[in-house]
């Protein structure tokens, strides 16, 4: 594969996708989760893929162009997890995701925002996502939460509990669940003016990626958790 037929193939796909929902969708993830895992910060750490050593890190520049060019009305987002991660030290996925941002904007990437995917847990360091969506803003970008679910139990990983840690789920544990959740649309709320919009990772606990470690705010036999009425009270301003 060369570079030049590559860049032929993804254009090709870019124009005739996004060229068919023209005036139909909102806004695109243009790219998604390039920054690799357990990087210092001090690089931009993008993956081993094909597309980048194939093409080099200018493709996801190239990607933002050919997006607007077929739809200019639609709003372009980068997508990543994990990347508040590291932001009040400025180091780790976060400061790479900085890096990243910094360079697609001076190569002209006609880019608007950035979608925090948002798979946290009761131990997640609020102070980083805080931190991250002031970054985002910083450089005149919008911020999108785009696949949130905290989980009521265990670390943030796809690795689920067994059955027996599943069991010992308490409603001490969905109240700890709806603290968070509350913690977290504080901020969310504070910062409201820099957010376009937050999007749950599903609509209950029987269908989710998490599915043992309850992230969601309907429970399986979709009854509404602490975690809702907690979130509407942030949003009533019920909430101290």
């Amino acid at each position: 594969m060369t570079r030049e037929l590559a860049l032929e193939r993804l254009k090709k796909h870019i124009m005739t996708v996004v060229g068919r929902y023209k005036g139909k969708v909102i806004g695109w993830d243009v790219v998604n989760e390039a920054i690799a895992d357990r990087g210092t910060g001090q690089t931009e750490n993008l993956r081993n893929f094909s597309w980048y050593t194939t093409v080099g890190p200018d493709v996801l520049t190239l990607a933002f162009k050919w997006a607007h060019e077929a739809d200019p009305d639609a709003q372009l987002y980068y997508n990543d997890y994990n990347i508040e991660q590291g932001a009040v030290a400025n180091r780790g996925k976060h400061a790479s995701s900085m890096l990243l941002l910094k360079r697609l904007i001076a190569e002209g990437a006609p880019i608007h925002g950035v979608g925090i995917q948002g798979h946290w847990h009761l131990d997640t360091n609020l102070a980083d996502v805080e931190k991250a969506i002031e970054n985002y803003a910083s450089l005149g970008l919008r911020v999108a939460i785009t696949e949130l679910d905290i989980t009521a139990f265990g670390e943030n990983s796809g690795a689920f509990p067994t059955g027996a840690e599943a069991a010992t789920m308490t409603a001490d544990a969905f109240q700890k669940q709806a603290e968070k959740y509350a913690a977290l649309f504080k901020i969310l709320k504070k910062h409201e003016k820099s957010i376009d919009r937050v999007t749950f990772w599903g609509l209950s606990d029987r269908r989710s990626w998490r599915s043992r470690q309850r992230p969601l705010l309907f429970g399986a036999e979709l009854k509404p958790k602490p975690a809702l009425q907690a979130i509407l009270d942030v949003a009533k301003g019920s909430q101290p």
